[in-house]
């Protein structure tokens, strides 16, 4: 296999009918060195001309000799840098996040793990069985190549955003898009395609924010992975558990495990928005209830048989007001937990670690939210729900938007309202799914009867609890850093 791998170059330049840049290009090839050192590389990868007519830009070779491959019309006219620029520095963000290893990667992995039973049958005169593998290896086949088609894919888009955040803008790549050929053919051709639609492209480049969707290749790629990970995880528990009373549920303990995470990685995208748009209803209806139960109403006399006004016993604090400082503070303390990270940690160095930052923001400005919530659910009864939805999404929106606030104007980001309501929609939604799984608690508290809590107490301890899940978030993720 190794050796397949270090033929792969040289059967590419002949069946592509490559050719080496000569002297001629040498400011083609200086260029290609500045961007290459703007992009990270240690070295700029080798320059090769595609036949006259050829369209394509690629990348391929070996870590230690990379090979760019360009059509001729474009390196000739490579001092126009808003043509030249956007295709180079989108070929350069394969090399820096090594797409071209993960593209040979999985097949070289797999095959020779499915050829050793046939191998082994074959030295033992045994095809008894070879029908029956064969079939099973042509499905598992299929499955790697629908898994690689789909990184790929995902990795065409990374690449394009690294070239736009690396040129200041998308619009340079965009441009160039705009110019090239479109992939036609029919939805079988775009089916077997490892690259997306320009039409795409040109969508993730003006709104990153989608490629969060999953598609029906998605969802039968990660059927797929369930489906070889749930016998193994069952067998593992089977042996993990011989001689326990877990050993005749370890079924159910393999599904309960596989089945939410693969189920919420296929529809957890694409829900963020239409959930964030439908806790508004409930939380309306939850803020006016906290106003409403404000009043003091009298009891009619006809209720009951003495003259006496009476009230009924009704709890009637914590009102709104406190509901929503209760969050916004939780909210400014999951700020400046992700402040002081960046504060600390600097920079991000790659677009993984921006990534990487982003998420960060994401899981503590829910786990804040989520902490909040159960605060409220265990010091309010009976209200507490309800209470609970109105701290909780306070919570997780207002440290969405003071994260954002301050990225932007304390630390020079561009001003983007899309992406600041994409990510509280995203932790607002977050926090839903995990508020969904605290919301048996109110059942513990349901007993005890009708009783005020003070507004003071409610934000004292909820805010306290948010401290303390910021630190147990942020913590870690200093201390990670900086080993």
């Amino acid at each position: 296999m190794l050796l397949v791998l270090l033929v792969i170059p040289a059967h590419v330049r002949r069946r592509a009918k490559l050719r080496a840049a000569g002297e001629r290009l040498a400011g083609a090839m200086q260029r290609i060195g500045e961007l290459s050192r703007e992009a990270g590389l240690s070295r700029p990868p080798r320059l090769l001309l595609r036949p006259a007519g050829q369209r394509d830009a690629f990348v391929f070779g070996l870590p230690w000799r990379y090979y760019l491959v360009l059509p001729t019309a474009m390196v000739v006219r490579w001092r126009n840098r808003g043509l030249f620029d956007p295709v180079v520095r989108h070929e350069l963000a394969h090399l820096r996040r090594h797409d071209v290893q993960l593209a040979t990667a999985v097949w070289i992995a797999a095959v020779p793990v499915l050829l050793a039973p046939i191998v082994g049958a074959a030295a033992t005169w045994d095809l008894s069985l070879i029908p029956m593998y064969l079939w099973r290896v042509a499905l598992v086949m299929g499955g790697l190549w629908l898994v690689r088609r789909q990184v790929l894919r995902s990795r065409e888009y990374g690449a394009d955003l690294r070239a736009a955040r690396q040129s200041g803008y998308w619009r340079p790549l965009s441009t160039v898009l705009q110019h090239a050929t479109n992939q036609r053919g029919g939805r079988w051709r775009q089916f077997l395609s490892h690259h997306p639609t320009v039409a795409q492209r040109l969508g993730v480049l003006a709104d990153p924010g989608r490629v969060r969707g999953a598609s029906f290749a998605d969802g039968l790629a990660s059927a797929f992975l369930a489906a070889i990970f749930l016998p193994l995880l069952h067998n593992t528990l089977q042996v993990l558990t011989t001689g326990t009373p877990l050993f005749s549920w370890t079924s159910q303990i393999a599904a309960i495990v596989v089945g939410p995470f693969i189920g919420l990685a296929i529809v957890l995208g694409p829900l963020l928005g239409p959930l964030f748009h439908l806790i508004l209803v409930p939380l309306a209806v939850a803020c006016a209830a906290l106003v409403w139960r404000r009043r003091v109403l009298p009891v009619p006399r006809w209720l009951i048989d003495d003259e006496r006004t009476a009230w009924p016993a009704a709890a009637r604090e914590p009102g709104l007001g406190f509901a929503l400082l209760t969050g916004v503070a939780s909210g400014a303390l999951a700020a400046i937990g992700v402040t002081v990270y960046r504060l600390v940690a600097g920079k991000p160095v790659s677009d993984e670690d921006s990534i990487g930052r982003y998420l960060l923001w994401l899981l503590t400005a829910v786990a804040v939210a989520l902490v909040v919530s159960f605060v409220t659910l265990v010091l309010v009864p009976r209200s507490g729900a309800a209470v609970g939805l109105v701290t909780g999404v306070s919570a997780a929106a207002a440290g969405g938007l003071f994260i954002n606030v301050l990225n932007t104007f304390a630390f020079g980001n561009i001003l983007d309202l899309r992406f600041w309501l994409s990510t509280m929609e995203a932790m607002v939604a977050l926090w839903l799914f995990g508020y969904l799984l605290l919301l048996p608690l109110t059942l513990a508290t349901w007993p005890l009867p009708w009783r005020d809590v003070p507004g003071r107490l409610l934000t004292t301890l909820s805010v306290i609890g948010a401290g303390l899940a910021t630190l147990c978030v942020v913590g870690p993720a200093l201390t990670l850093r900086e080993v």
